[in-house]
């Protein structure tokens, strides 16, 4: 009968036939031996009627007349079938043989590993990098607030500073540049003396002179006598009035001996510059023209401290305006 045997000699009746143990079948009455299942097939017990089953995906069955599959060692996987645990394959994201003691390890960190029949791991690209486990190319990346230079690799953007964050990809982030420093290449450089700017600065123009200084030679220059210099720019003093060192205002500039000033009173206003353009220009003339009609004077009456006026995306650059009889205390005027 199927799924019996029998070797004996002669007729065979059923007092001589023996049922097929597991791992082995017969297929039709009159057999004189049962077949073992072939590897990477089973049969799970005795008596077994028709041909062994495969494996299933993730198992192998590496001998002949297996009752069972083996599970594929831990982070591996086979096709259904498999017949011995060298086609046991590392899963992506871990490379390695997973027949040996050392198995399938993770991959690691600034290479990608698609696992598989392409059991290699891959180094990212120059200068980008990955965590552990990474399975694509598509994973090697730039830290935040870094982009990828051609040939150079990860580059923190401007206004950001390279620190050292273990764990973080490359061993490194990009972090907020403080203020009175400016950081570009993901390197900090602080202002020079006698200045300032604020935090996320991106090049030395960033850094302003503090009032009673004026730029020179990339530092920040004690405003000299007879002289008055605010947001990093010097002005002269007007003919007849004079300064100590130091000046910040054109009202520091007092009138010498035998000439008094034209204006009776003076009065501050904050000029704050609005822009989304990364740097901002407005004449003289506009400015004045503007003081003049918030402070309801003529023109020619309002004195400005600078001669030019310059603002950033990050940054509201202050200057001071004068006008004769107008309200008491600072006032602040938009500029647009």
């Amino acid at each position: 009968m199927a799924g019996a045997y029998s070797s004996a000699a002669g007729a065979i009746t059923l007092a001589n036939c023996s049922v097929c143990a597991a791992g082995l079948y017969s297929l039709a009455p009159g057999s004189s031996a049962c077949t073992a299942c072939t590897a990477g097939t089973f049969s799970t017990g005795s008596g077994a009627t028709t041909p062994c089953a495969a494996c299933g995906a993730g198992a192998y069955a590496s001998a002949a007349g297996s009752s069972s599959c083996t599970a594929c060692p831990a982070k591996s996987n086979s096709s259904a079938g498999a017949g011995s645990v060298a086609q046991c394959l590392c899963l992506a994201g871990y490379v390695g043989d997973a027949s040996l003691t050392s198995g399938c390890a993770a991959c690691p960190a600034n290479y990608y590993c698609a696992g598989g029949a392409a059991n290699l791991s891959a180094a990212c690209s120059v200068g980008t990098f990955t965590l552990g486990g990474a399975s694509s190319a598509g994973q090697c990346a730039c830290p935040g607030n870094a982009t990828n230079v051609s040939g150079v690799g990860c580059v923190c953007a401007g206004g950001y500073q390279q620190l050292a964050s273990p764990g973080a990809l490359g061993g490194w982030n990009c972090t907020a540049c403080g203020p009175n420093a400016y950081c570009a290449g993901g390197a900090l450089t602080p202002c020079p003396a006698h200045s300032t700017a604020p935090a996320l600065s991106a090049n030395a123009s960033n850094c302003t002179c503090d009032p009673g200084y004026y730029a020179s030679l990339g530092a920040c220059a004690l405003c000299p006598a007879n002289s008055y210099c605010l947001a990093g720019l010097r002005g002269s003093c007007p003919a007849n009035t004079t300064s100590g060192p130091g000046a910040a205002l054109q009202t520091d500039c007092r009138c010498v001996a035998g000439f008094r000033c034209a204006y009776t009173r003076d009065y501050q206003l904050r000029l704050v510059f609005q822009t989304d353009l990364a740097t901002f220009v407005m004449s003289e003339a506009t400015v004045r023209a503007q003081v003049a009609a918030a402070a309801g004077v003529p023109v020619s009456s309002v004195v400005l401290n600078a001669t030019a006026q310059t603002g950033t995306r990050r940054r509201l650059l202050e200057v001071r305006a004068y006008a004769p009889a107008w309200r008491a205390g600072e006032q602040e005027l938009i500029l647009a």
